[in-house]
């Protein structure tokens, strides 16, 4: 019995013995059992330690980290692709984190514009704030509102909402981008449409966009063919107009009710092609009426009812040479009675509008012998993309500028006396399938009497400011 209780004794001591590799642990040289198998102080994480690689000396908490090389080297349970711990891996290593340096910085971070920082990693420019491809102009960009994705260079302009949708610099009340704000945005351009209205609208009142027709074209039942020139009396509300080659004058009311028939006596000078009226004395009434053979005639044609007016009485005045062929000559005649100026529109080849004072004397008078005849501009170079040819024209003293009548055009031309066409109206008397206006006069309603052959008349009423 006592051998048998030494023996067993003896085989309790050799199990007890060993190398200390087991699973489980091992005993130290002091005989105590270990679970720290790469003995660098921290038991293993899967015996209730905290080195989450037993088997590796450099990896337990508080190791120095090396980022990205795969291993949790201070056993933190972090990524090792995340080094300022935002919970998103590098952008280098298959994450989205675009700067693992700054905890900041990752997808979904509220972003801070313009500091240079892409804080929510979108991949856009920090200076483009409102995300349209362009960085805000404080930032060296092109875009005048970064906060507006609508505005940016090259979006569609929207005029007068008061946004520079384009970013072009230039005032959003100047759709003609004449440096002028349309008047109905308090600014002084009285046709925003029309970069050549680029006047004071003081200067440039009454703009031709605003007439339009009063009513239908309709024939003079009075006069059968050749209706050529009008001009307006405010002395006596009455129309007169002349016939080409007729000898004839007609004075109508305002409504064009005829109320005489005047014949032309003594006619050295026919094609009479317009005439307007001067003034007044009393019952006289003075008007120039001008041919196409280079001259005019002023005389008086009184208010007394005749019906015959003796041409031999009235000044001649020869303002050009007579033209080699027809439709060369003087179409039109206007008159300033505040400065007693002149100007007489020859119709083509070339367009030519010449401009005198009226004769001091009475006496017949000539280009060629005192009579001062000169040209305020070239009118062929300065209305040539507009019209080809001159019907009539007539001096508008609400302005101080000519309106220049094209029948080849159907167009009427507001021109300063530089050249420079204001505005514009395209113009429609057709009656009987023919459209030829060849005069124009302005009553006192500020209505545009529109007549052509072979007896059309209409009127154009303003509505403008």
């Amino acid at each position: 019995m006592r051998r048998l209780l030494l023996l067993l004794e003896l085989m309790i001591l050799s199990a007890c013995s060993g190398n200390g590799e087991d699973s489980a642990g091992g005993a130290d040289d002091s005989g105590e059992v270990s679970f720290d198998a790469d003995a660098d102080g921290y038991d293993d994480l899967a015996s209730g330690g905290t080195d989450c690689d037993d088997e590796d000396a450099t990896v337990h908490p508080g190791a120095e980290e090396t980022w990205y090389d795969g291993v949790d080297a201070d056993c933190d349970g972090h990524s090792d692709y995340d080094a300022d711990g935002d919970d998103h891996d590098a952008l280098e290593y298959d994450g989205d984190d675009c700067d693992d340096s700054d905890p900041a910085v990752h997808p979904g971070a509220e972003e801070t514009w313009y500091d240079g920082v892409d804080t929510d990693c979108d991949g856009h420019s920090d200076y483009d704030a409102d995300g349209d491809d362009h960085d805000a102009l404080e930032h060296d960009g092109d875009d005048c509102d970064d906060s507006d994705p609508a505005v940016h260079p090259g979006a569609e302009e929207t005029w007068y909402d008061g946004v520079d949708a384009d970013c072009d610099g230039t005032s959003d009340y100047d759709a003609d981008g004449d440096g002028h704000d349309a008047l109905e945005h308090d600014g002084d351009d009285c046709d925003d449409q029309d970069s050549a209205v680029a006047i004071n609208c003081e200067e440039s009142a009454y703009p031709l966009d605003y007439y339009a027709p009063a009513g239908s074209a309709h024939e003079v039942p009075e006069i059968s063919s050749n209706l050529s020139g009008i001009t307006w009396n405010p002395s006596t509300g009455t129309y007169m107009a002349v016939l080409d080659s007729n000898r004839r004058l007609h004075e109508f009311d305002a409504t064009f009710s005829e109320l005489r028939e005047i014949e032309l006596q003594n006619v050295e000078h026919t094609d009479t092609e317009d005439l307007v009226y001067l003034g007044s004395d009393g019952a006289d009434h003075e008007y120039a009426i001008v041919a196409e053979d280079g001259t005019m005639v002023i005389g008086t044609i009184p208010d007394d009812g005749s019906t015959t007016l003796d041409l031999a009485e009235f000044q001649l005045v020869t303002y050009a040479p007579e033209p080699d062929s027809r439709n060369q000559g003087g179409e039109g005649v206007a008159y300033d009675a505040a400065t007693e100026t002149f100007w007489v529109c020859v119709e083509k080849n070339p367009m030519t509008i010449y401009t005198f004072n009226r004769p001091e004397m009475a006496t017949d008078i000539s280009y060629e012998s005192g009579l001062a005849v000169t040209e305020p501009f070239d009118a062929e170079a300065a209305l040539g993309s507009d019209i080809s040819d001159i019907s009539s024209c007539y001096y508008d003293e609400r302005t101080g500028r000519l309106l220049v009548l094209s029948h080849e055009a159907s167009m009427v031309l507001d021109v300063a006396f530089d050249g420079t066409v204001l505005t514009r109206l395209e113009v429609d008397i057709t009656t009987d399938g023919q459209n030829k206006p060849e005069g124009l006069a302005l009553n006192d309603d500020q209505e545009l009497a529109l007549v052509g052959e072979p007896n059309n008349v209409r009127i154009y009423s303003y509505s403008g400011p």
